[in-house]
């Protein structure tokens, strides 16, 4: 191979490479503004009383009918009753817009709430929804949560054949007093699934 063919090589190579850099660049920048579009807190609450982190959001076309619409079809479940909480997005206050579970109030459960976002999550993003969703146990004072991870991964292995999904972290671990005495926390990762 002659040196001009070797300067050639490498005058690509060099091109290529700072052309990958850039590109990188901009993915990054412009998943970071994507990003910076969530504005909520993440945690649903009663009162002032922190009850359920938000671990699962549904992304892309995650409006609220899509999302309760994906858990019905997943897994069959419907509004079984339960107790509204509240979420809080941009500093707003608001209750939750739907629920569902896997089985009767009176039953153990899966069971989850939703609230659609209230601005575009950007191209990355776009309409997404939040959903804490929990293991409900019946204890003498009413229900426990005794996983909220085992929850969250329950819906993504019953969604990852056919749906897209990531984690993103919202370091939501903080433990929660259930009505027993009992304490739960989760990882402080939410998982999102395009829908």
């Amino acid at each position: 191979m002659s040196s001009n063919h070797i300067k050639t090589a490498l005058h690509r190579l060099f091109r290529f490479t700072i052309a990958l850099m850039i590109a990188s660049t901009i993915l990054i920048f412009h998943t970071q503004v994507s990003l910076a579009h969530l504005a909520f807190d993440p945690y649903i609450y009663s009162g002032s009383a922190i009850k359920d982190p938000i671990n699962i959001i549904f992304v892309v076309n995650g409006t609220l009918s899509n999302s309760t619409w994906e858990i019905g079809y997943h897994f069959g479940w419907t509004d079984q009753g339960g107790s509204t909480l509240q979420f809080k997005e941009h500093s707003v206050t608001e209750n939750m817009q739907a629920q569902r579970a896997s089985a009767c109030l009176a039953c153990n459960r899966y069971h989850n709430r939703f609230n659609q976002g209230n601005d575009s999550g950007g191209s990355f993003w776009g309409t997404w929804t939040m959903v804490p969703v929990h293991h409900d146990v019946l204890r003498w004072c009413g229900h426990i949560a005794d996983t909220f991870d085992g929850a969250r991964d329950y819906i993504i292995s019953g969604m990852v054949a056919t749906h897209s999904w990531g984690y993103y972290y919202l370091g939501n671990s903080a433990a929660t007093q259930q009505c027993d005495g009992s304490w739960i926390a989760g990882d402080g990762w939410a998982k999102y699934v395009s829908i």
